[in-house]
C-alpha cells in the first residue's frame, strides 16, 4: 500500500530533563525509563516496556510523558496499566490511539513524539495534534483517562504498551516517565520542654553583734563616807563620777 502525505523530515528528538515539577496540590515526583525499545514495524502485538516505583506514595494525580522517534506518528497506539502493587492489575488505560486518525486515513503524517499527557491540559486531546514532534504544542488530554489510578500506591510495576499499525515506517521507544503527584505530609510538631527556672534560695548571712567592751564602772564612794552627794555620767561608754562633798 503507498501512502501519500507532505512530510517533514525533521528529526528532532528532545532529552527529558526530570526536574523539580511544580504541580498545582501537594508535590511529584517523575519515574522514568529509557529503554531504546524497537517498535516493530506493522505489527498489532507490539511491544511492553516495565517501569517498577518503590516509593510508596499515594497518587492524588498521574502525568505521563512519552519520547519517541517514528517517521508516521499516526501509525502508533500507547496504553498504560498497572500490572502490580496497590490497585494492580488496574487499566489499561488508552493514552494515543493514532493521532489524527480517522481524519486521515493514515492517521498524522508528521515525525516523531516528545509529549506529556495530562487530564487538566488545556490545550485539548492529544488525537487532535498533528505536528513534529507530537507534543510541541502540549500538554495534551490522553484519549483515556489517567484519573482512574487516582488514590492508589504509586508503588508497584506499571507497564507501557507501544504498537505500530502500520508499514511500512519504523521507530523507537526512547523513554517514558510517569510524574506522580503526591499529598505534602503535614509536618508533626514535637513539642519541646521549656526548663523553668528554679530559685535557689541565697542565704543572708546573720550579722554577728560584736560586743562593745565596756569599761568597768570604778567603784563608787557611798554617801556615808563622803558625806556628800554621787554623780555618775556615763559619755560613749565612759563612766564619770563626779563627787560632791558637803564642806564642814
Amino acid at each position: 500500500m503507498i501512502r501519500v502525505g507532505l512530510r517533514v523530515h525533521c528529526l528532532l528528538l528532545s532529552s527529558l530533563v526530570v526536574a523539580a515539577v511544580a504541580p498545582i496540590h501537594g508535590q511529584s515526583t517523575a519515574f522514568c525509563r529509557s529503554p531504546a525499545l524497537a517498535i516493530p514495524d506493522g505489527n498489532a502485538a507490539g511491544v511492553t516496556d516495565d517501569l517498577v516505583i518503590g516509593d510508596n506514595l499515594a497518587i492524588t494525580d498521574l502525568d505521563v510523558t512519552i519520547v519517541a522517534t517514528h517517521t508516521w506518528v499516526g501509525d502508533l497506539i500507547f496504553t498504560l496499566e498497572k500490572v502490580a502493587g496497590d490497585g494492580a492489575p488496574l487499566g489499561p488505560v488508552e493514552l494515543i490511539h493514532r493521532v489524527g486518525s480517522p481524519a486521515a486515513l493514515f492517521g498524522c503524517f508528521e515525525d516523531d513524539i516528545d509529549v506529556r499527557l495530562d487530564d487538566e491540559a488545556a490545550n485539548g486531546p492529544v488525537e487532535d495534534a498533528c505536528e513534529s514532534p507530537l507534543g510541541a504544542g502540549g500538554p495534551y488530554t490522553p484519549n483515556g483517562s489517567l484519573a482512574t489510578f487516582d488514590g492508589i500506591d504509586a508503588n508497584g510495576t506499571w507497564r507501557l504498551f507501544v504498537s505500530d499499525s502500520a508499514t511500512p515506517d519504523s521507530g523507537t521507544l526512547d523513554e517514558w516517565c510517569l510524574i506522580v503527584e503526591f499529598p505534602t505530609p503535614t509536618p508533626t510538631s514535637t513539642p519541646t520542654s521549656t526548663p523553668t527556672s528554679t530559685s535557689t534560695p541565697t542565704s543572708t548571712p546573720t550579722p554577728t553583734l560584736t560586743p562593745t567592751s565596756v569599761a568597768a564602772v570604778p567603784e563608787i564612794p557611798t554617801l556615808s563616807e563622803t558625806g556628800g552627794a554621787v554623780f555618775v555620767l556615763v559619755l560613749m561608754g565612759v563612766a564619770i563620777v563626779l563627787l560632791w562633798r558637803r564642806r564642814g
